[in-house]
């Protein structure tokens, strides 16, 4: 009668010592988990004497999103006419020299998801190169008729710095500068 006892003791203390590691664990891969996942968001939004784009106030909602090795950007953009050539181009300090210039590689991102490698002119317009569009990896957009939906996917070793440059629109255009201020 004892040694069940001593066995039935020896099962429940093994379940017992078995669920607490298993919940430690699983409590610190949700805590490592979260520590690798940063997110910022930014609104800018631009009264219709500052921008003739639409007519109304023009709104870019953007989320950068670091998890892992990957940087996620997400733009919400409230210009309700859909163009297949408008464009969000979006420059990092990809040479981590602390400014965005022309020596830094700019990613244009059109509504009908083709892509083309750039480059900017700081604080400017977006250079188109002499090469056709190719069908984005990297990026999709989607319009939902109300806004366009960027939606795009960078290496961190692309990125180098926190420092961006973002273009919406090639002639009427708006350019902002900024850091979107998380760390890896």
């Amino acid at each position: 009668m004892e040694k069940k006892i001593i066995a039935l003791l020896l099962a429940i203390l093994t379940l017992a010592l078995t669920t607490s590691v298993l919940a430690y664990t699983l409590l610190n891969q949700n805590r490592e988990e979260s520590k690798e996942t940063q997110t910022r968001t930014f609104i800018f939004e631009f009264p219709p004497n500052t921008q003739k784009i639409i007519n109304g106030t023009l709104a870019i909602n953007i989320t950068f999103t670091i998890k892992g090795d990957r940087l996620r950007a997400i733009a919400y953009i409230n210009d309700t006419l859909y163009i297949s050539h408008k464009l969000l181009c979006l420059t990092f300090d990809s040479n981590n020299d602390t400014q965005v210039d022309a020596y830094d590689s700019a990613m244009i991102m059109y509504a009908d998801n083709f892509t083309q490698r750039s480059a900017i002119v700081p604080g400017g317009p977006v250079l188109l190169p002499m090469t056709l569009p190719q069908q984005s990896e990297c990026h999709v957009c989607v319009f939902d008729g109300t806004q366009h939906i960027y939606n795009a996917t960078y290496l961190l070793t692309e990125v180098n710095h926190d420092l961006v440059q973002m273009n919406y629109q090639l002639d009427e255009y708006i350019c902002i500068r900024f850091h979107f201020g998380l760390e890896w």
